[in-house]
């Protein structure tokens, strides 16, 4: 133990400090019980990056299957560390997860959104064609 007013080391069971005379308190170890921690909560994501993945694939492949599978992979490791016990890793690979399964979501209703505005145009495209075609 160190002594409160000189600060010099001292052995634990001494009363006075030889070095100032001040009266050392007996510290007493307490026993504390041990309790194990609640494990946190962690949403991977695994489900949301499967789905998303699995549409992208179903429905065109592009660039959002690309961050669809990643998305995936991130969620696989994420369910990983989290069953190993190393929840501050698996938070951070379930947030890229969470991350590219937006960015898929964007890159995919970018994509239909364009897939309807072609669709759209070869309509106009061919009515103008029809009504220059001449009748016979």
């Amino acid at each position: 133990m160190i002594c409160k007013n000189c600060m010099k080391q001292l052995p634990d069971d001494i009363l006075y400090c030889p070095a100032c005379g001040s009266k050392q308190e007996s510290v007493q170890a307490v026993s504390i019980p041990y309790a194990p921690q609640p494990k946190p909560e962690v949403k991977t994501g695994f489900t949301q990056a499967m789905v998303f993945s699995i549409l992208s694939f179903v429905l065109g492949g592009g660039i959002s299957l690309i961050t669809g599978v990643i998305a995936l992979v991130y969620a696989a490791i994420s369910k990983t560390r989290l069953e190993e016990g190393n929840y501050e890793r698996a938070c951070k690979d379930a947030s890229v997860s969470r991350t590219l399964n937006i960015v898929t979501i964007v890159l995919f209703s970018l994509r239909v959104v364009l897939l309807i505005l072609i669709i759209v145009l070869y309509a106009a495209l061919f009515a103008v064609a029809l009504q220059e075609m001449p009748m016979y």
